[in-house]
């Protein structure tokens, strides 16, 4: 009677070798399709920014959209970058309140389709809010517009603009701001970029602050509703 030839010691079986040959094939076959998806991938990704840098940058109409041709050259902007305009409750959260102000969305005065939002500044006091998370770079843009609206009897009548940009903290001088004078109903405030950009990189915008003068002042508390906040581009 013949005997089966044993394996040699210290080696793998015919059986476990061929169970690692069939339990390896399809992880092969799946890294080979991963390379060649991976590469297929580059290739038209590669294709695709190719032929984008040879054509103008286009925002879309009421997002955030950084204005800049992937080769690094600035385009001609078309429409408004929308900073904000408070559509919604993600809208709301992205401006941080100082101490003691409150920032509520409301109904539009005379709009009441529209959502805007209600800040109420605290007496004695120049806290107001800020705006982050906002396109850094503002270049190709002619200004920036605010619509703000004063209600009677308010006793507000200049709102305090102020624009930050990455060196502000280090160097106070190394900001925009100013004081705007507003009148009753709607008022739709402007700034020239060019002038901010006197002040501050326009490559390196931080956030946008807003607050009252007249919070600083005895009196009634103060109280402003906010509309559409956006940088606007030329007109001719």
């Amino acid at each position: 009677m013949s005997s089966r030839p044993r394996e040699p010691r210290g080696r793998p079986s015919r059986a476990l070798r061929a169970w690692s040959v069939i339990t390896a094939t399809p992880l092969l076959v799946l890294a080979l399709i991963s390379l060649a998806d991976t590469l297929v991938g580059e290739w038209v990704t590669r294709s695709a920014i190719e032929r984008l840098a040879d054509a103008p940058a286009a925002p879309a109409e009421g997002a955030p959209y950084v204005l800049q041709r992937l080769d690094g050259r600035s385009a001609a902007p078309r429409r408004p970058l929308i900073l904000s305009e408070f559509s919604s409750p993600v809208e709301i959260d992205r401006w941080i309140a100082g101490p003691g102000v409150t920032v509520a969305p409301v109904r539009a005065p005379e709009h009441p389709d529209r959502t805007v939002a209600r800040v109420t500044f605290r007496r004695g006091s120049a806290y107001g809010i800020r705006l982050r998370g906002i396109p850094r770079d503002w270049r190709g843009y002619d200004r920036l517009e605010i619509d703000v609206h004063l209600e009677p009897p308010s006793t507000v009548v200049a709102l305090g603009v102020r624009i930050d940009d990455r060196r502000s903290d280090e160097d106070p001088t190394s900001r925009y701001e100013v004081r705007a004078d507003l009148g009753r109903g709607w008022n739709r405030l402007t700034f020239p970029v060019a002038e901010i950009g006197a002040a501050i990189d326009l490559t390196a915008v931080r956030e946008l602050i807003l607050y009252s003068h007249q919070a600083e002042e005895p009196g009634g508390t103060p109280v402003l509703t906010f509309g559409r906040v956006a940088l606007a581009p030329s007109e001719r």
